[in-house]
C-alpha cells in the first residue's frame, strides 16, 4: 500500500477570468520510506505539487490519497490536522520566527499539536542533540549560520514524529560544503526513522542522493 498516491491530479489557478493549468494530470505514488526527488525547472509545476502532497493546497480534479485517507474529501480543520501530524517541512530559506530561541521554534509545532510544555521541551532538546545543535538551543536565528539555521529547522520538521518530510530546495541558500552535509543528515533520519523523504529540486548533485528521480515539466510528469 502506497503512503501517498495521486490519481490524475490537475490544479489551475483562475487569472481574472482566465484559467491557467499548473499540473495537468498527475499520477505516482511514494512507498513507505522512499527517497525521491521530484526534480524539474522553474515553473514546471514542481511547487505546486508539493504544496499537494504537503496538504497546503488541493487539486482542482483527481484523487490523492494519504495513507489511504482521501484528502480531497476533508474540511480545513481535518487537512490541517492531518498535515501536522504526518508532515514536517523544510524550506530553502528556513522560515525560522526570529523572535523565538532555536528550542522554542523546535517547539512550535507541538504547541499547536497540544504537547505539554515539560514534554516539549525535553523532546525539543533531544531532537536539537540528534542534529547537533544542543549547544545552541538559547541562540536566536541570527546568531546561528545557515547550515545551523537549516539543522533547526529540520529539527523542527521531525517535532511531531511525521512519517513524511518535505524538503523544498533544502540546500538552495546553503554552500556545497553545507548542503551536503544537510542532505547526509536527511538520509539518515531516513535509515534511523524509516521517514519517507521528498526533495522538491532543481540540483542535479542534490537529486543524485536520493533513491529515486521524478522528472516534471509543464505540469506533466516526464519519466
Amino acid at each position: 500500500m502506497a503512503l501517498i498516491e495521486l490519481r490524475d491530479v490537475k490544479k489551475s489557478y483562475k487569472l481574472d477570468s482566465i484559467e491557467i493549468p499548473v499540473l495537468k494530470g498527475i499520477s505516482m505514488a511514494v512507498e513507505k520510506g522512499e527517497v525521491v526527488a521530484l526534480v524539474g525547472p522553474s515553473g514546471s509545476g514542481k511547487s505546486t505539487l508539493m504544496n499537494i502532497i504537503g496538504c497546503l493546497d488541493v487539486p482542482t480534479s483527481g484523487e490523492y490519497m494519504l495513507d489511504n485517507i482521501p484528502v480531497q474529501n476533508m474540511n480545513r480543520d481535518q487537512i490541517a490536522h492531518i498535515r501536522n501530524k504526518k508532515i514536517g517541512f523544510v524550506f530553502q530559506n528556513f522560515n525560522l520566527i526570529a523572535r523565538l530561541t532555536a528550542l522554542e521554534n523546535v517547539e512550535l509545532p507541538m504547541i499547536y499539536a497540544g504537547v505539554g510544555r515539560k514534554e516539549r521541551k525535553e523532546r525539543a532538546m533531544e531532537l536539537l542533540n540528534m542534529v547537533g545543535l544542543s549547544d545552541r538551543s538559547g541562540h536566536y536565528p541570527t546568531q546561528l549560520s545557515g547550515g545551523q539555521q537549516q539543522r533547526v529547522a529540520i529539527a523542527r520538521a521531525l517535532a511531531n514524529n511525521p512519517s513524511i518530510i518535505l524538503a523544498d530546495e533544502p540546500t538552495g541558500s546553503l554552500d556545497t560544503a553545507t548542503g551536503k552535509s544537510i542532505m547526509e543528515l536527511l538520509l539518515s533520519l531516513n535509515d534511523k526513522f524509516g521517514t519517507t523523504l521528498i526533495v522538491v529540486t532543481h540540483d542535479s548533485t542534490v537529486a543524485s542522493y536520493c533513491r529515486r528521480t521524478v522528472r516534471i515539466k509543464d505540469g506533466l510528469l516526464v519519466e
